[in-house]
């Protein structure tokens, strides 16, 4: 089995209920920031300019252990945002970060749930659509 697949629970009880993956990136990725699989290179992860031209968002930087590689969270709660609304969707907004206002133009996808003011749980759905 790949790399690519084989995604594995973090084996500490800080991270006991995150699903991780190391993947290659760009050297400007920084933590919390979206990410989609990068079309051209195996096992390498982008981060999106905008909510048109991404592809489909699969997790959030978690942890930078080199400028190259990143550790994503998929799946998981994951901290140290703000002015979060509990319990409201999070969006891949028009310039490639997060909002939880619904975008009104562009690519829809919903990549998690605030569960606090400061944290998402991270539960990317991979269908996007098209906003008029």
């Amino acid at each position: 089995m790949s790399s690519f697949v084989q995604i594995a629970l973090a084996a500490n009880a800080d991270n006991a209920k995150r699903v991780l993956h190391t993947f290659t990136c760009e050297s400007s990725l920084a933590l919390r920031d979206p990410v989609y699989f990068d079309a051209t290179t195996p096992n390498k992860v982008l981060k999106p300019s905008d909510n048109v031209t991404s592809g489909i968002i699969v997790g959030f930087v978690y942890q930078k252990p080199s400028d190259t590689t990143a550790r994503v969270i998929i799946v998981g709660v994951l901290d140290g945002f703000s002015g979060l609304t509990q319990g409201s969707r999070v969006f891949l907004s028009a310039t490639g970060g997060v909002t939880q206002t619904r975008p009104v133009s562009g690519i829809t996808q919903c990549i998690g749930v605030a569960c606090s003011s400061t944290e998402i749980l991270v539960v990317p759905n991979t269908t996007r659509v098209l906003t008029p």
